[in-house]
Parts: C-alpha cells; sequence; structure tokens
C-alpha cells in the first residue's frame, strides 16, 4: 500500500521494469488500484491508503474475514482497517500483529488473487 498517486507510480515503474511486467490501473471507483501481470497472469497489486508511510503488505485469503480479524484482535492484534467489500471482487482488512508487522486478509469473490507462483517475475 502506499499513500500517493507519484508512489504508485514509481513503484509500479520499477516492479515492471525489474521484472518485464505489463500493468493495468484501475479505474477512480477502484482507487486506481494498479495490478502487474506476467504472462497475463496477476502476481502483484498495489493500492492506495491514506495511513501509514507505505509499504508491501502480504494478504492472506480466508473463507470468513469478519472471523478472522476478530480473532487478530484477541490474539493481541489490531485491526485498523476493518473488513470492507471491494465491489464484487472480494472483501478486504488490515491488521497489524502484536509486534507492530502488518497483515492484509482477502475473502475472494470474482478476484482470486494471484494468478502466477514459483515462476521467474513471479511470487515464490
Amino acid at each position: 500500500m502506499v499513500k500517493t498517486v507519484e508512489q504508485r507510480e514509481r513503484l509500479m515503474a520499477f516492479f515492471t521494469a525489474l521484472h518485464g511486467w505489463t500493468r493495468d490501473v484501475g479505474t477512480e471507483e477502484m482507487g486506481f488500484y494498479s495490478a502487474a501481470k506476467q504472462h497475463d497472469r496477476q502476481v502483484l497489486g498495489i493500492g492506495q491508503v491514506e495511513i501509514g508511510e507505505g509499504a508491501m503488505v502480504t494478504y492472506f485469503s480466508t473463507n470468513d474475514i469478519d472471523a478472522v480479524a476478530k480473532l487478530a484482535t484477541d490474539l493481541g492484534g489490531h485491526v485498523f482497517m476493518p473488513p470492507t467489500k471491494v465491489m464484487e471482487a472480494g472483501s478486504i482488512a488490515l491488521v497489524m500483529d502484536p509486534t507492530g508487522e502488518v497483515h492484509g486478509l482477502w475473502q475472494a469473490r470474482t478476484h482470486t488473487g494471484f494468478g502466477l507462483d514459483h515462476e521467474p517475475g513471479s511470487p515464490g
């Protein structure tokens, strides 16, 4: 997650040049969420938030985002972005663990996440 359009553009330019990716930039309605692709399959997404200094966030898939967000709090974490629907794509939440690290939660609907992994230029 980044704070400004300039940060998003700089990061996407860096990663697409580094790994040979292509990219799609979403509409204003999607907060200009940018998706990087390798072989037409998503390998990275960059969104904007107004909090924090900007950081790469790993998202963990869940079938019950509300229950996992509550469990994170029960275990001493902090939910600073509660479960939120992202149109038809799914639901997102951001939590901070007891050590201060940020993790994302994702409950998929139409967008299931990475389309490619463990290949050059993709998450592995």
